[in-house]
């Protein structure tokens, strides 16, 4: 958070890059599969994606753009900010909340690596990924087009769940950072 901070999402920013690292976290050092731990690594994955609409929608109701009004306010941020990332997250938290319910999925055999790794733990944990979409799924959700979902697809095949979690933490930060030039002035 910037000091002197203008904008009233910055703490609900830091609750999303928290819930992203408590996901990573469970990754580690919980790396089996099983009923209980799927579980818990759902909830955590959807505390996630609820806290990183949430910060959205505090962007928007501080700046006074609500609805499709921030909707067609973050598609004018540069290319890089309101990337598929973003707007693939979105789409995730609002299939979860209006069609399924979310759900990882392993992907491969290959283990993945934590940021948790030091000394003589090498990180390596199991590779959760979040699941691609459908194009039936899309009507509730207009972040995705029908023709994303093949780079959807790629992105969440091949990276876990929580580097795309951090990638969203990272433009959260660069919305953040945007909507307090628009708060504050330059």
């Amino acid at each position: 958070m910037p000091p002197g901070a203008a904008l009233r999402a910055w703490p609900k920013l830091q609750e999303a890059e928290r819930r992203w690292i408590y996901f990573e976290w469970f990754t580690h050092g919980v790396a089996k599969e099983g009923t209980g731990y799927t579980t818990l690594l759902d909830d955590t994955a959807s505390a996630y994606l609820m806290t990183f609409e949430a910060v959205l929608q505090m962007v928007g109701n501080q700046i006074g753009k609500s609805g499709d009004r921030l909707t067609a306010w973050l598609k004018t941020l540069p290319p890089d900010v309101y990337d598929l990332t973003c707007r693939g997250l979105r789409t995730l938290r609002n299939i979860e909340a209006h069609v399924r319910p979310g759900n990882l999925e392993r992907v491969g055999n290959q283990l993945g690596a934590s940021l948790f790794a030091s000394g003589s733990d090498p990180g390596l944990t199991l590779p959760w990924c979040f699941t691609a979409l459908t194009p039936i799924e899309l009507p509730r959700t207009r972040h995705l087009t029908v023709a994303e979902l093949p780079d959807w697809r790629e992105l969440v095949e091949s990276n876990l769940a929580a580097t795309v979690m951090r990638d969203g933490v990272q433009r959260l930060y660069a919305i953040g950072q945007l909507a307090e030039t628009r708060l504050t002035g330059p």
